[in-house]
């Protein structure tokens, strides 16, 4: 039987964490703030420069996470703050990249190291169904979910097909992701990668 690591568990108690965030001169600051005060946790700061929607992108070259220095700005916040994780938006915000503290600095994880997180964190809350991602990703969620007893469709890049992973098992989608920061964590509610974080 399937007993997960606690190295990178996600326990809904403990909420005494210190964010750091960036909507990257986009939209996804409202609603991240507001899924954390329903959750009950403390609001995280928040890159002033790039807070608000601003059209001309003003302080990054290229607004996509995965672009180098563009998470710059968030880093050294979580650095002046001292959080303990740092989360960055893309400007429609349905890209999220992480970026957590090591002995070195900090390392921002690659899509297939938070689509994987997020699995392990949706396995350990019971969540059942196919668990999909793209021939371009890891081949890690496809162990993980054959190891807790669960589908896995593997499918062509973007999220019209990630959403269709249900369709080659039989078995309805609970969760997909790609390695381009996208993930799908509530396929009964929202068809396409967000950047929302998993329902418990």
């Amino acid at each position: 039987m399937w007993t997960p690591s606690p190295r990178w568990s996600i326990r809904p108690h403990q909420k005494d964490i210190t964010v750091a965030y960036t909507a990257m001169h986009g939209v996804g600051a409202e609603t991240l703030l507001g899924v954390f005060k329903k959750a009950g946790f403390a609001e995280p700061a928040s890159v002033p420069e790039q807070h608000h929607p601003d059209p001309d992108f003003s302080t990054v070259p290229f607004p996509n996470p995965e672009e180098p220095g563009a998470m710059d700005l968030v880093q050294a916040l979580a650095a002046r703050t001292g959080a303990d994780i740092a989360i960055a938006n893309d400007p429609d915000a349905d890209r999220c990249a992480v970026a957590v503290p090591t002995p070195a600095g900090w390392r921002i994880l690659r899509g297939d190291e938070v689509g994987v997180l997020l699995a392990d964190h949706l396995l350990r809350l019971g969540r059942t169904g196919t668990y999909a991602t793209t021939v371009v990703s890891s081949q890690l969620l496809q162990s993980i979910a054959a190891a807790a007893g669960q589908p896995y469709a593997e499918t062509l890049t973007g999220f019209k097909w990630i959403v269709r992973g249900g369709d080659e098992t039989g078995v309805p989608l609970a969760y997909g992701y790609e390695e381009a920061l996208g993930y799908c964590v509530a396929p009964d509610l929202v068809r396409d990668k967000t950047a929302s974080p998993p329902r418990s």
